[in-house]
């Protein structure tokens, strides 16, 4: 360990994200579901505007990206929220569209049709999975799958849609049109995702937490290429390298108070650091320039107890 601090609250978590990102959106950190977006800027702080969803309506917002949407050279804020997707404008906070599709916890933003405007990709409700335009028309819908989380993953200059859904299911969707290449079912509940190309081989591979092991996928056909087991759940996965001659590997914090450094070649331990408590989030990033990965592991007792970074 570095350092250590105890932290209150999700209070540091923004600090944070406002110190590595500049001027981004964020939402309210208090325990209402009548959350605003705000953008600040993080040299003052100082507030450009907010933007109230709906006077009339409760919004819970799930999830926040931004893109251009209008090419006005100004990021856009696109805001899943538990009654659909909303768009408003970067420069002013003003509605540009808004479309009702139920509960969205996933949007990933990609040009799909390499026509060089972005096409938003998410999940509505019931995981039924959305591509729209820019503007928020609907490219193409796909029900198939109870989908919990989505990313896109480029293949051979294929944009590919690699999700996970409620029901255990693992699927890959051509991002063209919607249309399933592959799925697999696990035995276990699935709750984490990413993807990196961990063999240097310019594919990424899909990361997968199924309860408390740790799968890596090909994302082309769904083959395992191996797996590793925490005696717990795992609540986070992030990459980096544990040394500057090698390839990318695998770090996971878990239920069972560890932190784990894993081989991304072939899934074997690197090492473990235990902690007190759980490991709920990780992430991994290079704080002094020596091309080593560092940590940054954030710790909780339980869901209403003191939190630790």
């Amino acid at each position: 360990m570095i350092w250590g601090k105890k932290v209150i609250g999700l209070l540091l978590i923004f600090v944070v994200t406002l110190s590595i990102c500049g001027a981004c959106p964020i939402s309210r950190a208090e325990p209402s579901y009548e959350f605003n977006p705000y953008q600040v800027h993080s040299s003052n702080l100082a507030f450009f505007w907010a933007e109230e969803l709906s006077p009339n309506v409760e919004h819970q917002i799930n999830i926040l990206q931004t893109v251009d949407l209008n090419n006005d050279l100004v990021p856009d804020v696109i805001a899943g929220t538990n009654y659909g997707v909303v768009a408003l404008n970067g420069t002013n906070g003003s509605l540009l569209w808004a479309n009702s599709l139920g509960s969205v916890t996933s949007i990933v933003i990609q040009d799909l049709d390499g026509d060089t405007f972005p096409e938003i990709i998410l999940n509505g409700g019931l995981g039924r999975i959305y591509a729209l335009n820019r503007t928020g028309g609907e490219i193409w819908q796909n029900g198939d799958f109870s989908a919990k989380e989505i990313i896109i993953i480029t293949e051979q200059n294929n944009e590919l849609i690699f999700g996970i859904s409620t029901n255990r299911r693992v699927f890959c969707l051509n991002g063209t049109n919607g249309q399933e290449i592959w799925n697999t079912t696990f035995e276990n509940t699935l709750n984490e995702l990413e993807a990196v190309d961990l063999n240097n081989d310019g594919v990424e591979e899909g990361l997968i937490a199924c309860y408390n092991k740790l799968c890596v996928i090909n994302v082309t056909n769904g083959y395992i290429f191996w797996n590793f087991s925490a005696q717990r759940q795992i609540n986070a996965i992030d990459t980096g390298r544990v040394n500057a001659s090698s390839l990318v590997d695998v770090f996971i914090g878990s239920d069972d108070n560890k932190v784990y450094a894993i081989n991304g070649t072939n899934g074997q331990e690197i090492w473990n650091y235990p902690h007190f408590t759980d490991i709920v989030a990780l992430k991994a990033m290079d704080t002094d320039n020596d091309t080593i990965t560092d940590l940054i592991p954030f710790a909780c007792w339980d869901s209403y107890s003191e939190r630790y970074l």
